[in-house]
């Protein structure tokens, strides 16, 4: 009754496997349905080299126990690398000699033909040595007749059993038990096979379509769960050893899958004394590939700290934790990197390059040259919600305009303006009565003393009335500048690196108009795509901002600030004639302007 007991348990546990990989095919396909292979994209190459780097440790460390002929107990995933090493390592005192000479020997011929056939390629047949085929092959037939197992306790692969086994169809009983599992190893499942398949595509040159490897990993899933087949997913040990005999295209996993089959039904009996230490000593020599990436760190960390420490990071969190664990990791950093490099992009100013109407970095172009008076400010991301405050406080620091601080400027400046008006209204009053006049105190003053009154008092005002140049606002403490004027008459936009801009974007732009136009600088925007405007539109930003601000070419907007800073001029020039008390009464001519093409 304990037995039959066991056997009911055995196979309920079956069947619940059974029904777990065939909704992990469901779910796959209909993934790829979906197109939701998209998060593919986001399996850089350092995060891939290191996930599979980490793989290849895992793959050597399971290998190593066969390659000495011990036997360690099974861990659970989490840090089960440390675990099994630390077992691996108290086994070695218990290590079978004969299976490492076996391992030593093979692996010193399968890397040593390697060798000679990479060395002498030119002059060998363009068809491989197979000589993983004939190490297993010769390493089978010296285990039979040799009696490895029964003499020296060379562990062999024992009893295959051969044909196919029965049909069998989910059980809808443990369909809820293993929907709340499936979701997260089907998107595993895929994530492994995406990694592998990213990494030989690297090697070999040609394309992987994500939705495609989901439809075909789903389907196969799917129907093989209906005969006893587990949920497929990419085998590093086996995807290497199949890569490094010379296995390229589709055609060799149909001949691999053919091969598979032919043992499965009729040849599985003639590999029961092969060695375990034969086949550790292929996958052994296959994973120097993999475990050879390590040395593209310093690489990495020369042209790109991001991407070196993406590489770090998955293959520390692999193999501190489990493979996917450590995936699930390193696809989490990645993306906070693009989010914290999209939180604080790069901004640049922009300089005209004398003689033509081209634009470009002044940091990076030393011929470029600022406008006079015009900022032209570019961020080199898109603007959206993330960098939005950003934008904002770097166009204030580039620029040094910070309308508030210009406001601040402007209020201290009046009451300074109205503090000297009153003192001139009061001197003009105790000397209005000829040369000698008497003050509030009785006091006499005579002329020489109100000219010097005077003379101070205009150099007074002249002082307040300069124009400070080039007023960094935003580094500037208020109370240290002079006067609240800046020479930064215009703010240009280069809206060209601008991909997308959401409805946050927009309302960044719209409160920049705003803040800028209370301090009489106006703000243009140049090189804004049709996406870009269409979203302006939708939200109504040309209700706060004119369309007539928005110029197809960031010269077109420099040509329109030089235009509107004549107007200025003349009108300013035009209202001081008319209300001067010395030209009253004089027709004015209108006056001549040009506005300078150079811009």
């Amino acid at each position: 009754a304990e037995y039959m007991g066991k056997i009911s348990d055995c196979i309920k546990y079956i069947k619940c496997l059974l029904t777990l990989s065939f909704l992990i095919g469901l779910i796959q396909i209909a993934l790829g349905i979906l197109h939701l292979g998209f998060i593919g994209a986001y399996f850089s190459e350092p995060l891939v080299k290191g996930f599979t780097t980490a793989v290849a440790v895992y793959v050597c460390t399971s290998q190593v126990k066969a390659a000495l002929g011990v036997k360690t107990p099974r861990r659970p995933k989490l840090f089960s690398l440390a675990m099994t090493m630390v077992d691996t390592f108290k086994q070695i005192p218990h290590a079978n000699s004969a299976s490492i000479i076996i391992t030593l020997v093979a692996m010193a011929t399968i890397y040593g033909v390697k060798r000679l056939q990479s060395r002498f390629k030119s002059r060998l047949p363009a068809v491989p040595i197979p000589i993983e085929l004939i190490v297993l092959i010769v390493g089978t037939i010296t285990s039979y007749y040799g009696k490895l197992n029964q003499r020296y306790g060379v562990d062999i692969v024992g009893t295959i059993p051969t044909g196919l086994p029965p049909l069998h169809s989910p059980d809808p009983k443990f369909l809820e038990l293993s929907a709340t599992a499936a979701i997260p190893m089907a998107v595993v499942a895929f994530a492994i096979s995406l990694s592998m398949a990213k990494t030989f595509s690297c090697k070999n040159n040609y394309f992987v379509n994500a939705n495609q490897e989901l439809l075909a990993i789903g389907i196969s899933g799917a129907l093989g769960s209906f005969l006893s087949c587990y949920t497929p997913a990419g085998s590093p040990s086996r995807s290497l050893v199949q890569e490094d005999v010379g296995g390229r295209s589709q055609l060799a996993g149909v001949i691999a899958s053919l091969l598979v089959l032919i043992v499965i039904l009729v040849a599985g009996p003639l590999f029961q004394s092969l060695p375990k230490a034969i086949l550790a000593a292929i996958v052994l020599v296959a994973l120097r590939g993999l475990l050879k990436q390590v040395i593209v760190v310093p690489h990495l960390w020369r042209i790109s700290r991001v991407d070196a420490a993406i590489f770090m990071v998955t293959s520390i969190a692999t193999l501190v934790l489990s493979p996917d664990l450590g995936l699930a990791t390193g696809i989490g950093f990645a993306l906070f990197t693009v989010i914290l490099r999209t939180q604080r992009p790069q901004y640049t100013v922009l300089g005209r390059i004398p003689g033509t109407d081209l634009y470009r970095d002044i940091e990076i172009y030393n011929t470029a040259k600022e406008i006079p008076g015009v900022k032209i400010f570019r961020m080199n991301m898109s603007l959206y919600f993330v960098n939005a405050d950003h934008f904002i406080t770097s166009l204030y620091r580039v620029t040094g305009v910070n309308p508030v601080v210009i406001k601040k400027l402007r209020e201290q400046k009046r009451m300074k303006s109205d503090k000297q008006q009153s003192r001139s209204i009061s001197h003009r009053r105790r000397f209005r009565f000829g040369r000698l006049c008497f003050s509030n105190e009785d006091s006499i003053v005579e002329d020489n003393d109100i000219e010097k009154n005077i003379q101070i008092h205009s150099k007074e005002v002249e002082m307040d009335g300069n124009v400070v140049e080039d007023c960094n606002h935003c580094d500037t403490d208020p109370g240290s500048c002079v006067d609240f004027e800046c020479d930064i008459k215009s703010i240009i936009v280069d809206c060209e690196t601008f991909n997308f801009v959401d409805s946050v974007g927009v309302s960044t732009l719209e409160r920049l108009y705003i803040e800028l136009n209370s301090v009489e600088i106006p703000l243009y925007l140049a090189r804004c795509r049709r996406k870009i405007r269409e979203m302006l539109s939708k939200t109504g930003f040309f209700k706060v901002c004119p369309s007539e601000h928005i110029f197809p070419t960031v010269h077109d907007a420099v040509l329109k600030t030089a235009h509107m800073e004549v107007e200025g001029e003349l009108n300013e020039r035009q209202r001081r004639e008319v209300t001067s008390p010395l030209t009253e009464g004089i027709v004015h001519t209108s006056m001549d302007v040009t506005i300078d093409t150079e811009f």
